[in-house]
């Protein structure tokens, strides 16, 4: 019980921090018209608040194959589309955390 609490004060804290140094500069930026660096400060915030989420949940993710040559290509403007099963609810955050790759998502 005192985990389940401890996660959710930490998860509180998270997402209190990415509020204020994530989507608030963003928004200032993109009124500046700066949208590249606004979109990187969010996807940077949200992958690390993915990896939060798994750390709580306690989830280790094996990665395999050419993870880096995956992020080089996207990088370069290359478009993917990644294929999940949902059968919970951290397929997004896997994703996000771990692959740590500009994506977008349909659920």
């Amino acid at each position: 019980m005192i985990h389940i609490i401890w996660g959710f004060i930490l998860l509180i804290i998270a997402l209190v921090i990415a509020f204020f140094l994530g989507v608030i500069p963003a928004l200032i930026l993109r009124l500046f018209r700066l949208r590249k660096l606004a979109d990187g400060i969010i996807f940077f915030h949200a992958s690390v608040l993915s990896n939060i989420v798994l750390f709580l949940c306690g989830v280790k993710v094996e990665l395999s194959g050419d993870i880096k040559a995956l992020r080089k290509r996207n990088r370069a403007g290359e478009g993917f589309c990644f294929v999940s099963n949902h059968t919970s609810l951290l397929d997004i955050p896997i994703m996000m955390g771990k692959l740590r790759i500009k994506s977008g998502y349909v659920t």
